[in-house]
C-alpha cells in the first residue's frame, strides 16, 4: 500500500515539474500585444491557437516587459505616446528582446524611447489589409507576405513571430530609412486600395456601355481576379508574366478608338493612358512588341 502511495505521488510530483517546465517554455516565448483592432485581433487568435502565450492585457505594462517580443498593433499617431509610457515603465527591471511596430510608412525611430533603453526596435509589416472578421479566420491570399525592418537582432525575432503566426509566409528585410518607407508604402497603398480604384473605373464604363450594374460590378471583378492570378504566377518586373489584350496582340487601331471614346480629359481616359504605358514597359520586357509598334503605342498613349 505504501508503496503504491509512493508510485503513485512520484507520478504527479513529476507531471506537475513537466507542467512548470511546458509553463516556463511557454512565458520565454510569450509575445506581448498592444492595440486588439483588426490586425492585432487576428495575431492574438493565430497564437493562442498555436498555443504561443500572449500578453495583452490593456495597462499591464511589467507583463510586456516578461515577453520575448512585443508587438505594437496601434494606430501611427499613438506610437510617440505608447513607446515613451513602456520606456518610463521598463526603465528598471525586465525588458522584451525587441519590440516592432505595425506602421508600414514609419520606421524603427518611432520607437526612439526604447531603443534608447538598449532594447532592439523596429517594424512588422504584414502586405495586405485585414478584414474585420480576420481573428476568426486564416486571411487566404496568394501568398502571405511581411516586410520587416531594424538590426540583425531584430529581424530575428521579426521573423519567429511570423512564422509563429504564419509558418508558410514569405519575409523580407526592408531598408530602415524614411525615402525606401514613403516608396514601400506608396506601393502597398496602390497595390491594395488602387485595386479597388481600378474596380471602380472599370466597372462604370461596362455600366455606362449598358450592363446592369450588378454585372459590371462582377465582371470588372472577375478580371481582376484573373490578372492577380496571372502576376501571382509569373514575374512582373521581369516581364516574365501573361498580358492579354489589344496592346499586346499588337492592336494599335483598336487602343486608339479607346482613348477617343474615352477622352483624354476623363479619369478613365487618363488612367486608361498611364496604366497602358505601363503594360508597354511590361511587353518591352518580355519581347513580345517590335520597337516600331511600340513607338506607334507610346505616341496614341502619351
Amino acid at each position: 500500500m505504501t508503496s503504491t502511495t509512493s508510485s503513485t505521488s512520484s507520478r504527479r510530483a513529476k507531471a506537475r515539474r513537466s507542467a512548470r517546465r511546458k509553463e516556463s517554455t511557454r512565458g520565454a516565448n510569450a509575445v506581448g500585444l498592444v492595440g486588439i483592432g483588426r490586425l492585432g485581433s487576428y495575431v492574438l487568435h493565430r497564437l493562442r491557437a498555436r498555443g504561443i502565450a500572449v500578453r495583452a492585457r490593456r495597462g499591464d505594462d511589467a507583463g510586456l516587459a516578461r515577453t520575448r517580443v512585443v508587438y505594437l498593433c496601434v494606430p501611427e499617431d499613438r506610437l510617440p505616446e505608447i513607446s515613451a509610457r513602456l520606456a518610463r515603465a521598463w526603465r528598471d527591471g525586465p525588458r522584451p528582446r525587441a519590440v516592432l511596430h505595425a506602421a508600414g510608412n514609419l520606421g524603427s525611430d518611432a520607437l526612439a524611447p526604447l531603443a534608447k533603453l538598449g532594447i532592439g526596435v523596429g517594424v512588422l509589416h504584414p502586405m495586405r489589409a485585414f478584414s474585420r472578421r480576420a481573428g476568426r479566420e486564416h486571411v487566404r491570399a496568394v501568398q502571405n507576405c511581411w516586410t520587416c525592418s531594424g538590426d540583425a537582432a531584430v529581424l530575428a525575432q521579426a521573423r519567429w513571430l511570423v512564422r509563429q503566426l504564419e509558418p508558410r509566409a514569405q519575409v523580407w528585410a526592408l531598408p530602415d530609412d524614411a525615402g525606401a518607407r514613403r516608396l514601400y508604402h506608396a506601393g502597398c497603398v496602390l497595390a491594395n486600395n488602387g485595386g479597388l480604384a481600378l474596380h471602380q473605373l472599370a466597372a462604370k464604363l461596362l455600366a455606362g456601355a449598358g450592363l446592369a450594374p450588378e454585372a459590371a460590378d462582377q465582371g470588372a471583378a472577375a478580371l481582376l481576379n484573373s490578372a492577380v492570378f496571372r502576376g501571382s504566377r509569373g514575374r512582373v518586373l521581369d516581364g516574365a508574366v501573361q498580358l492579354r489584350g489589344p496592346l499586346a496582340r499588337g492592336q494599335l487601331q483598336v487602343v486608339r478608338e479607346h482613348v477617343a471614346a474615352l477622352g483624354r480629359a476623363s479619369r478613365a481616359g487618363h488612367a486608361y493612358r498611364v496604366l497602358s504605358l505601363e503594360l508597354l514597359e511590361l511587353a518591352q520586357r518580355g519581347k513580345r512588341l517590335d520597337r516600331r509598334t511600340v513607338a506607334a503605342f507610346e505616341r496614341a498613349l502619351r
